[in-house]
Order: structure tokens, then C-alpha cells, then sequence
């Protein structure tokens, strides 16, 4: 028996240290009602309630036998204890009821939806950034190879000559006109400029003379790019030495620069400025004739084009090119816009007036009244080549073209003209002849790379 009853107190002894830990628990997490929402609900027989009524019963059945074996007198040692035990329950059973009080004060856990949504759409930006990380390796892997075939097919063609001679006449072009000084070469294709070879795509379909001059555009857009970034990255390089030249507007310029010298539009309108500088209004003629007007709709078409009108009125020796090409605009465009931007682009011409090559309209003046009455003749055996350009030879054959079609313009209506096809074939041969003659007469000893 004494056994039995040695067991008994020791079990109800553990018991009582387990339930002393709960209490402890539960003093130390009693102030923390918004981090714990205790469910308890009054008269139930379940979970905590339930488990505190069975070990009262627990606790009366140890003290019922205890007073049969004792014949109704416990030893103080184990009443101590059973008392000890009674007073944690009845207290326990007081902290079970505050925390009663407590929970009846709760409500379901507020969530704010504003954070909530702030908080996905932030793990969905990052997704999103992971993604492209991700994906930058295979997509500049893509573009490499992408222009890696343009540039073997354009060389299979030029090779073979089926540009009609018109790539070499480009690299005299851009040679005349590269300032950077950089080694660019000209092939057949449709692509844009090159970012990890220094390649040149001439317009396809449009391999003729008249494309010619939109070789300063993709030079431009070589200039600006930035070698050290990522594909298609525009450089700040450039932008540097213009704000240098331009210091007396340069706060107002670098202001605006935050927003607009990586806009690939902008970068068009500069590019023109950087066309009329460089080529005349041969690019003019060009870019609104044969590339715009082939996309009228495209809404940086008006800008550009208004850009090249502002430049163009610059030179007043100009005016009557500006008022042909304005006419032939205004029958695609009818609606006349507002030049954006204009600061940057005076801003432009005054940086490539320091740093670039000029189209020199006092040369200009010299030159057309002899170039372009013997290229519409093709009287051009007497045409001195030894310092002749290729770029006047090349506005030559434009202002040909115009007088050409203001004497006798096309009419869309009829499925031919031959007077101004042959018109223009004779302004063609002549230029390709004066071209071939100034392009020896500059071209390397034999041995060495044009």
C-alpha cells in the first residue's frame, strides 16, 4: 500500500509541476492578446476548460483515496501538496477566466487591403525584374546572333557585287563625315546599326543612290550607344561634351536630358540635325522623301521632319529646298504640328559646329552650278575629281532629282514616266561615274583595307 500510494503522490506531483509550467506560460503570454487570440468560449468541455475540470476531478478522486486509506487523516506531506495543487487549479481557473474576458475583446485580425495590395504588387515587380534578368543572357545571345548573320549575309553580298558598287560609296560617305573616327563598315541589309561590330546596314530594298545619305543617321546612332552596357544601351558620353560645348544653357539641358536622352525618338531628331549638319540637304530630301513618307502616321514623323525644316532655315541659301520638301510633307501631312524639343536641337548644331564635319554650303554654292547641269547632260568627262566629295556629288544627284520632278512632276495616276525615269537614269550613271573617279582617286595603295 505504501508503494501504491508513493506512486500516486509522485504522479500527482509531476502533475502539478506540469501544470505550474502551463500557469508560468501563461502569465508570460497573458499581455500579448494581439499576437494570440485564445479560443476559448464559456461551458465547453473541450480544450483548455475541459482538460483543467478533468484534473480537478483528478485531484478530488487522489484526495478520496488518500482519506480511505488514511481513515480520513492524511499525512501533512501529501494534504500539503493536494492543497498546493487546489490553490494553482483555483488560480489557474482565474487567469482562464481573464483570458475569457479577454477573448470575448478580440475580433478577427484587421488586415489594412492597401499595404496588402502595395505588398503583391511589389512581389510581382520583382518577379517580373527576376524574369528579365534572367532572360538577358539568351536575349543578347539572340541579338548577337542576329546581327552576326546581317552582317555574313551583307558581306556574301557585297562581295558578290550585287550592291552595284553602293557600299563603297557609303564608307566614303560616312569617312567624310565621322567624327567620332571610328572604323565603320557599310553593308547591305535592314537591320539598325551594329552593337558589337561596327557595321552600317544600307536600306533594304531601297540599295540605290537616293538611300544614300541615312547612312549619317545610323552613324549617329553608333556614336551615342554605349559600348560597356547592355544591348541597345544609349551612352551619356556624348551628352557630356555637348552639355561641355553648350554651357550657357547646359542646367536646363541636363534637366530635360534625365527624361529624354534615352528616347530612342529623340535620338531620331538629333540624328537628323546631325544629317542636315553633316550631308546637306541631300538627307533632308532623303530622309522625308524615301524614309518618312513611307510611315507618315508615325508620330515622331511630323517632329522629325520639322526638326530638318528648322535646320535647313538656318543656311538662308537653303530656303528654296526647304519650301520644296515642305510642299511635298504637307501633301502627306497636311496638318502642320509645333517643333518640340527646338532648344536641343539648336543646342546640337552648335555642339557639331565645334566637334563635327560641316556640309559647307559655300562649297555647296561652287560646286552644284557645274555638277548638276552635266549630271542631268551625262556630260561628266570634264568634272575635276581630285578634291571632290562624295557627299556634294551625292546633293548634287538630289537637287537634279528636284529640279527633275518640279519641271515635270510624277503622276501617280499614270503607270509610267518615262521622261523622268530616263531623266533620272542619266543623273544615276553620271553620279556613279564622278563616284567611281573621286573613290579612286582617294582609295588606299594596294595591300591595305579601304
Amino acid at each position: 500500500m505504501k508503494g501504491i500510494e508513493r506512486i500516486r503522490r509522485n504522479a500527482a506531483e509531476a502533475a502539478l509541476t506540469d501544470w505550474d509550467q502551463a500557469v508560468n506560460l501563461v502569465h508570460e503570454r497573458y499581455d500579448r492578446k494581439h499576437k494570440l487570440r485564445v479560443a476559448l468560449e464559456q461551458d465547453t468541455p473541450a480544450g483548455i476548460k475541459g482538460s483543467l475540470d478533468g484534473l480537478t476531478l483528478n485531484i478530488k478522486y487522489i484526495r478520496e483515496v488518500a482519506n480511505a486509506l488514511h481513515s480520513n487523516r492524511i499525512p501533512e506531506d501529501i494534504d500539503y501538496t493536494l492543497k498546493t495543487a487546489e490553490n494553482k487549479l483555483e488560480h489557474l481557473a482565474v487567469l482562464l477566466g481573464e483570458a475569457r474576458k479577454l477573448s470575448s475583446d478580440l475580433t478577427a485580425p484587421d488586415i489594412d487591403q492597401t499595404t496588402l495590395a502595395e505588398r503583391k504588387k511589389r512581389l510581382h515587380r520583382s518577379g517580373i525584374r527576376g524574369m528579365v534578368k534572367d532572360s538577358d543572357a539568351l536575349l543578347d545571345l539572340h541579338n548577337i546572333w542576329d546581327e552576326a548573320f546581317a552582317l555574313i549575309s551583307g558581306l556574301c553580298v557585297r562581295h558578290e557585287g550585287l550592291d552595284g558598287g553602293l557600299c563603297q560609296i557609303a564608307d566614303a560617305i560616312i569617312e567624310e563625315i565621322n567624327w567620332v573616327q571610328e572604323r565603320v563598315f557599310t553593308v547591305p541589309g535592314r537591320g539598325n546599326p551594329g552593337t558589337v561590330s561596327q557595321i552600317v546596314h544600307l536600306a533594304f530594298p531601297e540599295w540605290s543612290i537616293w538611300a544614300l545619305p541615312l547612312t549619317a543617321n545610323s552613324l549617329w546612332n553608333l556614336a551615342i550607344r554605349d559600348k560597356n552596357a547592355t544591348y541597345g544601351n544609349i551612352s551619356t558620353d556624348l551628352l557630356r561634351s555637348m552639355l561641355e560645348v553648350c554651357s550657357d544653357n547646359s542646367k536646363e539641358l541636363e534637366d530635360s536630358a534625365r527624361m529624354l536622352w534615352t528616347d530612342q525618338s529623340f535620338q531620331d531628331c538629333l540624328a537628323d540635325v546631325f544629317g542636315v549638319f553633316s550631308l546637306g540637304p541631300a538627307y533632308a530630301c532623303a530622309c522625308i522623301c524615301q524614309h518618312l513618307a513611307l510611315d507618315p502616321t508615325n508620330k515622331n514623323a511630323e517632329q522629325r521632319a520639322l526638326a530638318m525644316f528648322h535646320v535647313l532655315s538656318l543656311e538662308p541659301d537653303y530656303q528654296t529646298i526647304v519650301e520644296y520638301l515642305q510642299r511635298q510633307w504637307r501633301e502627306i501631312v497636311p496638318t502642320p504640328g509645333t517643333l518640340n524639343h527646338k532648344s536641343w536641337i539648336e543646342a546640337t548644331f552648335t555642339f557639331l559646329n565645334e566637334e563635327a564635319f560641316e556640309f559647307n554650303a559655300a562649297r555647296w554654292r561652287e560646286l552644284r552650278g557645274v555638277l548638276v547641269p552635266a549630271m542631268r547632260a551625262g556630260q561628266v568627262d570634264a568634272i575635276d575629281c581630285t578634291n571632290l566629295q562624295c557627299r556634294y556629288l551625292l546633293s548634287a544627284a538630289w537637287k537634279a532629282r528636284v529640279e527633275i520632278e518640279t519641271e515635270k512632276p510624277f503622276e501617280v495616276s499614270r503607270t509610267t514616266n518615262t521622261d523622268n525615269d530616263v531623266n533620272l537614269t542619266t543623273v544615276v550613271k553620271s553620279f556613279k561615274t564622278l563616284s567611281k573617279r573621286a573613290l579612286d582617286r582617294h582609295r588606299p595603295p594596294s595591300g591595305t583595307s579601304w
